[in-house]
């Protein structure tokens, strides 16, 4: 929380205008018991849904199946409150051919990821929904000014270093996360 002040009044914000509450994306009123959950869906004026497993050794299915009843709990919530939706899709949606690529509702496809899969369903829910929302389908993020060292790229730039050696052709297709937050 106090991170999420500081932040706040770096934007000139109230401190207390951004704040955290513990839940479950994937349970009924996301873990909230009736009266708090309430109270939250009267007080949100509008839902910015990033959450996501990106775990790429997780099956298809079983992503599938945590993002179903993710997006399910968020358009609740969002009918509940009154509050439109941006919800953070993925280029995943979309084969590594490069782009551009279109806006329009996108399938499955050979070699999608259980990433990309859930990403699809994801957008199909919204758009079968019926809720205001916004569909941003963004790319590769990443914290040039702070890495996050677990992650899958830092562990294979450091085993080349290690190493001493670098795959040729090896890239990282990547948006810096400060530059994504600005649109």
């Amino acid at each position: 929380q106090a991170r999420l002040a500081a932040r706040a009044r770096a934007l000139g914000l109230p401190g207390d205008r951004l704040v955290t509450i513990a839940g479950a994306i994937e349970a009924q009123r996301f873990g909230l018991d009736p009266a708090r959950y309430a109270d939250l869906a009267g007080q949100v004026t509008a839902v910015i849904h990033c959450a996501a497993t990106v775990n790429l050794a997780l099956d298809r299915d079983r992503m599938e199946e945590w993002s179903q009843a993710g997006m399910a709990t968020v358009l609740q919530f969002c009918n509940d409150s009154g509050a439109p939706l941006a919800f953070c899709s993925s280029t995943s949606v979309f084969p590594d051919t490069g782009g551009p690529f279109p806006e329009a509702p996108t399938a499955p496809f050979d070699g999608i990821s259980g990433y990309g899969a859930a990403k699809i369903a994801a957008e199909r829910a919204i758009a079968d929904s019926g809720i205001a929302a916004t569909i941003l389908r963004l790319p590769s993020l990443y914290d040039l000014a702070e890495p996050n060292p677990r992650d899958i790229y830092e562990a294979i730039l450091t085993a080349c270093r290690q190493s001493g050696r670098l795959p040729q052709g090896l890239c990282f297709r990547m948006t810096d996360v400060r530059a994504a937050a600005a649109v």
